[in-house]
Protein backbone atom coordinates (compact mmCIF):
# COMPACT_ATOMS: atom_id res chain seq x y z
CA UNK A 1 0.00 0.00 0.00
CA UNK A 2 1.27 3.47 -0.82
CA UNK A 3 2.58 5.44 2.13
CA UNK A 4 0.00 8.14 1.50
CA UNK A 5 -2.97 5.79 1.35
CA UNK A 6 -3.82 6.29 5.03
CA UNK A 7 -4.02 10.08 4.66
CA UNK A 8 -7.21 12.01 4.02
CA UNK A 9 -5.94 15.35 2.75
CA UNK A 10 -8.95 17.70 2.52
CA UNK A 11 -7.19 20.04 0.09
CA UNK A 12 -7.10 17.25 -2.51
CA UNK A 13 -9.93 15.11 -1.17
CA UNK A 14 -11.80 14.95 -4.48
CA UNK A 15 -8.80 13.31 -6.15
CA UNK A 16 -7.71 11.33 -3.12
CA UNK A 17 -11.10 9.71 -2.51
CA UNK A 18 -10.92 8.25 -5.99
CA UNK A 19 -7.75 6.34 -5.03
CA UNK A 20 -7.08 3.45 -2.64
CA UNK A 21 -8.33 2.67 -0.06
CA UNK A 22 -11.38 4.84 -0.79
CA UNK A 23 -11.84 4.07 -4.48
CA UNK A 24 -14.83 1.83 -3.81
CA UNK A 25 -16.46 4.19 -1.29
CA UNK A 26 -19.60 5.97 -2.55
CA UNK A 27 -18.71 9.63 -3.00
CA UNK A 28 -19.80 12.91 -4.55
CA UNK A 29 -17.91 16.09 -5.46
CA UNK A 30 -19.66 19.40 -6.02
CA UNK A 31 -17.41 22.43 -6.36
CA UNK A 32 -16.80 23.67 -2.83
CA UNK A 33 -17.44 20.38 -1.06
CA UNK A 34 -16.82 16.65 -1.28
CA UNK A 35 -18.64 13.87 0.54
CA UNK A 36 -18.02 10.15 0.95
CA UNK A 37 -19.63 7.24 2.77
CA UNK A 38 -16.77 5.41 4.50
CA UNK A 39 -16.31 2.90 7.32
CA UNK A 40 -14.37 3.56 10.50
CA UNK A 41 -11.41 1.42 9.48
CA UNK A 42 -10.78 3.70 6.49
CA UNK A 43 -10.29 6.75 8.69
CA UNK A 44 -6.68 7.12 9.76
CA UNK A 45 -5.34 10.64 9.52
CA UNK A 46 -6.43 14.08 8.33
CA UNK A 47 -3.89 16.67 7.27
CA UNK A 48 -4.62 20.37 7.48
CA UNK A 49 -6.02 22.13 4.45
CA UNK A 50 -8.44 24.95 3.52
CA UNK A 51 -11.41 22.76 4.45
CA UNK A 52 -13.76 22.13 7.34
CA UNK A 53 -14.15 18.41 8.10
CA UNK A 54 -17.48 16.97 9.23
CA UNK A 55 -17.70 13.36 10.45
CA UNK A 56 -21.18 11.93 11.02
CA UNK A 57 -21.51 8.30 12.19
CA UNK A 58 -24.66 6.37 11.32
CA UNK A 59 -24.24 4.07 14.33
CA UNK A 60 -22.81 4.69 17.82
CA UNK A 61 -19.09 5.34 17.38
CA UNK A 62 -16.03 5.62 19.58
CA UNK A 63 -13.61 8.06 17.96
CA UNK A 64 -10.16 8.73 19.38
CA UNK A 65 -8.31 11.66 17.91
CA UNK A 66 -5.34 13.93 18.45
CA UNK A 67 -5.53 17.46 17.10
CA UNK A 68 -2.10 18.80 16.23
CA UNK A 69 0.13 18.48 19.34
CA UNK A 70 -2.77 18.43 21.83
CA UNK A 71 -3.41 15.39 24.09
CA UNK A 72 -5.40 12.53 22.62
CA UNK A 73 -9.14 12.63 23.27
CA UNK A 74 -11.92 10.06 23.08
CA UNK A 75 -15.42 10.91 21.88
CA UNK A 76 -18.38 8.57 22.18
CA UNK A 77 -20.72 9.74 19.46
CA UNK A 78 -24.39 8.91 19.23
CA UNK A 79 -25.75 8.10 15.76
CA UNK A 80 -26.05 11.18 13.52
CA UNK A 81 -23.82 13.33 15.72
CA UNK A 82 -22.13 15.99 13.57
CA UNK A 83 -18.48 16.20 14.64
CA UNK A 84 -16.65 19.24 13.26
CA UNK A 85 -12.85 18.81 13.31
CA UNK A 86 -10.51 21.67 12.43
CA UNK A 87 -6.85 20.64 12.29
CA UNK A 88 -4.34 23.46 12.02
CA UNK A 89 -1.61 20.94 11.27
CA UNK A 90 -2.56 17.29 11.52
CA UNK A 91 -5.34 15.12 12.95
CA UNK A 92 -4.74 11.48 13.85
CA UNK A 93 -7.92 9.37 14.14
CA UNK A 94 -8.92 5.87 15.14
CA UNK A 95 -12.51 4.70 14.73
CA UNK A 96 -14.35 1.42 15.09
CA UNK A 97 -14.27 -0.95 12.14
CA UNK A 98 -17.50 -1.37 10.20
CA UNK A 99 -19.35 1.71 11.43
CA UNK A 100 -20.60 3.77 8.50
CA UNK A 101 -19.46 7.41 8.57
CA UNK A 102 -20.49 10.26 6.30
CA UNK A 103 -17.32 12.28 5.69
CA UNK A 104 -17.74 15.81 4.34
CA UNK A 105 -14.94 18.23 3.46
CA UNK A 106 -16.11 21.81 2.91
CA UNK A 107 -14.04 24.65 1.47
CA UNK A 108 -13.41 27.03 4.37
CA UNK A 109 -14.35 30.26 2.59
CA UNK A 110 -17.75 28.90 1.56
CA UNK A 111 -18.22 27.47 5.06
CA UNK A 112 -17.57 30.88 6.66
CA UNK A 113 -20.00 32.51 4.23
CA UNK A 114 -22.77 30.06 5.18
CA UNK A 115 -22.05 30.40 8.89
CA UNK A 116 -21.99 34.20 8.75
CA UNK A 117 -25.37 34.12 7.02
CA UNK A 118 -26.75 31.91 9.80
CA UNK A 119 -25.86 34.32 12.60
CA UNK A 120 -24.91 37.99 12.70
CA UNK A 121 -22.81 37.17 15.80
CA UNK A 122 -20.74 34.52 13.99
CA UNK A 123 -17.03 35.06 14.62
CA UNK A 124 -15.69 31.72 13.44
CA UNK A 125 -15.94 28.12 14.57
CA UNK A 126 -13.57 27.09 17.34
CA UNK A 127 -10.24 25.41 16.65
CA UNK A 128 -11.21 22.30 18.62
CA UNK A 129 -13.63 19.50 17.94
CA UNK A 130 -17.27 20.53 18.10
CA UNK A 131 -20.22 18.16 18.18
CA UNK A 132 -23.87 18.68 17.38
CA UNK A 133 -26.92 16.59 18.15
CA UNK A 134 -30.20 17.88 16.75
CA UNK A 135 -33.46 16.14 15.73
CA UNK A 136 -33.32 17.73 12.26
CA UNK A 137 -29.90 16.20 11.51
CA UNK A 138 -30.83 12.52 10.89
CA UNK A 139 -33.11 13.16 7.88
CA UNK A 140 -30.51 15.50 6.37
CA UNK A 141 -27.74 12.92 6.78
CA UNK A 142 -29.95 10.13 5.46
CA UNK A 143 -30.60 12.28 2.39
CA UNK A 144 -26.86 12.76 1.89
CA UNK A 145 -26.33 9.01 2.32
CA UNK A 146 -29.01 8.26 -0.29
CA UNK A 147 -27.34 10.61 -2.74
CA UNK A 148 -23.99 8.91 -2.20
CA UNK A 149 -25.45 5.43 -2.63
CA UNK A 150 -27.89 6.13 -5.46
CA UNK A 151 -26.67 8.52 -8.11
CA UNK A 152 -30.12 8.66 -9.71
CA UNK A 153 -31.67 9.80 -6.43
CA UNK A 154 -33.85 12.89 -7.07
CA UNK A 155 -32.23 14.59 -4.06
CA UNK A 156 -28.81 14.62 -5.77
CA UNK A 157 -28.85 18.33 -6.79
CA UNK A 158 -29.42 19.39 -3.17
CA UNK A 159 -26.21 18.17 -1.47
CA UNK A 160 -24.96 21.74 -1.13
CA UNK A 161 -28.23 22.76 0.52
CA UNK A 162 -28.13 19.85 3.00
CA UNK A 163 -24.58 20.69 4.03
CA UNK A 164 -25.36 24.40 4.40
CA UNK A 165 -28.19 23.52 6.82
CA UNK A 166 -25.84 21.29 8.84
CA UNK A 167 -23.33 24.15 9.07
CA UNK A 168 -26.06 26.56 10.15
CA UNK A 169 -27.06 24.21 12.95
CA UNK A 170 -23.42 24.09 14.09
CA UNK A 171 -23.41 27.89 14.38
CA UNK A 172 -26.71 27.97 16.26
CA UNK A 173 -25.51 25.19 18.55
CA UNK A 174 -22.34 27.22 19.26
CA UNK A 175 -24.46 30.02 20.69
CA UNK A 176 -26.29 28.67 23.75
CA UNK A 177 -28.98 31.39 23.58
CA UNK A 178 -29.65 30.72 19.91
CA UNK A 179 -29.57 26.95 20.48
CA UNK A 180 -32.19 27.32 23.19
CA UNK A 181 -34.36 29.46 20.92
CA UNK A 182 -34.06 27.02 18.02
CA UNK A 183 -34.56 23.77 19.97
CA UNK A 184 -36.38 24.94 23.08
CA UNK A 185 -33.68 23.10 25.07
CA UNK A 186 -32.28 24.20 28.43
CA UNK A 187 -29.54 21.55 28.30
CA UNK A 188 -26.15 22.92 27.27
CA UNK A 189 -23.99 21.11 24.74
CA UNK A 190 -21.35 20.43 27.40
CA UNK A 191 -23.91 18.94 29.79
CA UNK A 192 -25.42 16.84 27.00
CA UNK A 193 -22.03 15.41 26.06
CA UNK A 194 -21.31 14.68 29.72
CA UNK A 195 -24.61 12.80 29.97
CA UNK A 196 -23.85 10.77 26.82
CA UNK A 197 -20.41 9.87 28.17
CA UNK A 198 -21.87 8.81 31.53
CA UNK A 199 -24.48 6.63 29.81
CA UNK A 200 -21.79 4.72 27.95
CA UNK A 201 -19.45 4.52 30.95
CA UNK A 202 -22.18 3.17 33.26
CA UNK A 203 -24.13 1.10 30.71
CA UNK A 204 -24.09 -1.92 33.06
CA UNK A 205 -25.73 0.07 35.87
CA UNK A 206 -29.21 1.41 36.65
CA UNK A 207 -28.70 4.84 34.94
CA UNK A 208 -31.49 6.90 36.48
CA UNK A 209 -32.70 9.90 34.51
CA UNK A 210 -32.96 11.83 37.77
CA UNK A 211 -29.19 11.40 38.32
CA UNK A 212 -28.38 12.59 34.79
CA UNK A 213 -30.67 15.58 35.32
CA UNK A 214 -29.00 16.42 38.63
CA UNK A 215 -25.58 16.42 36.96
CA UNK A 216 -26.92 18.94 34.42
CA UNK A 217 -28.52 21.13 37.08
CA UNK A 218 -32.04 20.53 35.75
CA UNK A 219 -35.21 18.85 36.95
CA UNK A 220 -35.95 15.42 35.51
CA UNK A 221 -38.74 16.87 33.34
CA UNK A 222 -36.56 19.74 32.05
CA UNK A 223 -33.71 17.33 31.30
CA UNK A 224 -35.98 14.86 29.49
CA UNK A 225 -37.59 17.56 27.32
CA UNK A 226 -34.23 19.11 26.42
CA UNK A 227 -32.58 15.73 25.79
CA UNK A 228 -35.36 14.73 23.41
CA UNK A 229 -35.20 18.09 21.60
CA UNK A 230 -31.45 17.65 21.01
CA UNK A 231 -31.08 13.90 20.50
CA UNK A 232 -34.46 13.06 19.01
CA UNK A 233 -35.43 10.43 21.57
CA UNK A 234 -36.29 10.41 25.26
CA UNK A 235 -33.46 9.58 27.72
CA UNK A 236 -34.97 6.19 28.63
CA UNK A 237 -35.33 5.23 24.96
CA UNK A 238 -31.77 6.33 24.20
CA UNK A 239 -30.40 4.36 27.17
CA UNK A 240 -32.27 1.26 26.02
CA UNK A 241 -30.88 1.69 22.50
CA UNK A 242 -27.32 1.97 23.86
CA UNK A 243 -27.83 -1.13 26.03
CA UNK A 244 -29.04 -3.10 23.02
CA UNK A 245 -26.16 -1.98 20.81
CA UNK A 246 -23.69 -2.80 23.59
CA UNK A 247 -25.20 -6.27 23.84
CA UNK A 248 -25.00 -6.67 20.08
CA UNK A 249 -21.32 -5.65 20.07
CA UNK A 250 -20.60 -8.24 22.77
CA UNK A 251 -22.39 -10.92 20.74
CA UNK A 252 -20.24 -9.98 17.74
CA UNK A 253 -16.93 -9.70 19.58
CA UNK A 254 -17.03 -12.18 22.51
CA UNK A 255 -18.08 -15.73 23.38
CA UNK A 256 -19.65 -14.63 26.68
CA UNK A 257 -22.80 -16.37 27.85
CA UNK A 258 -26.08 -14.60 27.16
CA UNK A 259 -26.77 -14.18 30.86
CA UNK A 260 -23.40 -12.42 31.32
CA UNK A 261 -24.03 -10.19 28.30
CA UNK A 262 -27.43 -9.24 29.69
CA UNK A 263 -25.89 -8.10 32.99
CA UNK A 264 -22.99 -6.31 31.27
CA UNK A 265 -25.48 -4.34 29.16
CA UNK A 266 -27.57 -3.38 32.18
CA UNK A 267 -30.56 -5.70 31.66
CA UNK A 268 -32.21 -7.23 34.70
CA UNK A 269 -32.14 -10.75 33.24
CA UNK A 270 -31.42 -12.79 30.11
CA UNK A 271 -35.16 -12.92 29.46
CA UNK A 272 -35.36 -9.11 29.53
CA UNK A 273 -32.47 -8.87 27.05
CA UNK A 274 -34.04 -11.49 24.78
CA UNK A 275 -37.37 -9.68 24.68
CA UNK A 276 -35.91 -6.24 23.96
CA UNK A 277 -33.30 -7.56 21.50
CA UNK A 278 -35.91 -9.41 19.43
CA UNK A 279 -38.10 -6.32 19.30
CA UNK A 280 -35.19 -4.15 18.09
CA UNK A 281 -33.36 -6.52 15.73
CA UNK A 282 -36.07 -8.94 14.65
CA UNK A 283 -34.57 -12.06 16.28
CA UNK A 284 -33.49 -13.19 19.76
CA UNK A 285 -29.79 -12.82 20.68
CA UNK A 286 -29.16 -16.59 20.54
CA UNK A 287 -30.41 -16.77 16.95
CA UNK A 288 -28.40 -13.64 16.07
CA UNK A 289 -25.21 -15.27 17.36
CA UNK A 290 -25.89 -18.51 15.45
CA UNK A 291 -26.48 -16.56 12.25
CA UNK A 292 -23.29 -14.59 12.80
CA UNK A 293 -21.25 -17.77 13.37
CA UNK A 294 -22.75 -19.38 10.27
CA UNK A 295 -21.78 -16.38 8.15
CA UNK A 296 -18.23 -16.44 9.53
CA UNK A 297 -17.92 -20.17 8.79
CA UNK A 298 -19.16 -19.59 5.25
CA UNK A 299 -16.66 -16.79 4.75
CA UNK A 300 -13.80 -18.97 5.96
CA UNK A 301 -14.82 -21.79 3.62
CA UNK A 302 -15.00 -19.50 0.60
CA UNK A 303 -11.93 -17.51 1.60
CA UNK A 304 -13.78 -14.16 1.53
Amino acid sequence: MDAQSDIISPAVIADFLRSAPFADCPQSHIGCLSAALITGDKLKCVEAGPFEILLIPLRPLKLSFQLDSNPERLLRLAPFTVCNLRPRDRLACAAETGVEIVLIAVERGWCNEICAGASAQFSGLSDVAEVLLHPEVPPLVQSIRRQLLYKDCPEAPFLRTYVSVLLSHLVWNNDEATAAAVTGAKLSTRSLNAALLRIDAEIDGPLRVSDLARDAGLSANQFSRSFKALVGSAPRDYILERRLHHAREMLEQTDDALCDIALAAGFSSQAHLTSMFAREFGMPPGQFRKLLLARRDASRRTGT
